[in-house]
């Protein structure tokens, strides 16, 4: 009986340190947003981190839209445009902005998939092919 009663109790402990660990992986799955920046509409090289006006023109400062993109912290060359998982480890990606990383290379088929190197994509096995700049 005293077995019993040792082992509910290991138990009981074992479910409340795995449920704790739980709680922590999925706080560690929150991405912040970046800094929202503003811009002038006519001046791009004007940018402002908060609204007002263009000092040169004098129009309303917009918000500018940052491209935010997610990278494996443990494989670089998985980037998505969306936040999931790595496909080589299953790691949650982590949010960065565009700029950090210079995304060359895309699947035709998969266009999230991004990477700064020639390959093949990791869901479909396609060639990826160079992406067009604008």
């Amino acid at each position: 009986m005293k077995k019993l009663i040792l082992f509910l109790i290991a138990v009981v402990f074992a479910t409340i340190s795995f449920a704790q660990i739980e709680q922590k992986n999925k706080q560690d799955e929150i991405v912040t947003p970046p800094t929202l920046k503003f811009t002038c509409p006519m001046h791009k090289d004007i940018v402002s981190d908060h609204a007002g006006k263009c000092p040169k023109c004098g129009m309303n400062l917009v918000a500018k839209d940052p491209e935010i993109i997610y990278v494996c912290p443990m494989h670089s060359n998985v980037v998505s445009k969306q936040p999931g998982k790595c496909s080589k480890c299953g790691m949650n990606l982590v949010a960065k902005k565009n700029e950090t990383i210079s995304a060359t290379y895309t699947c035709p088929m998969h266009p999230e998939i991004i990477t700064a190197k020639p390959g093949d994509c990791p869901k479909c096995g396609m060639a990826l092919v160079k992406k067009k700049t604008d």
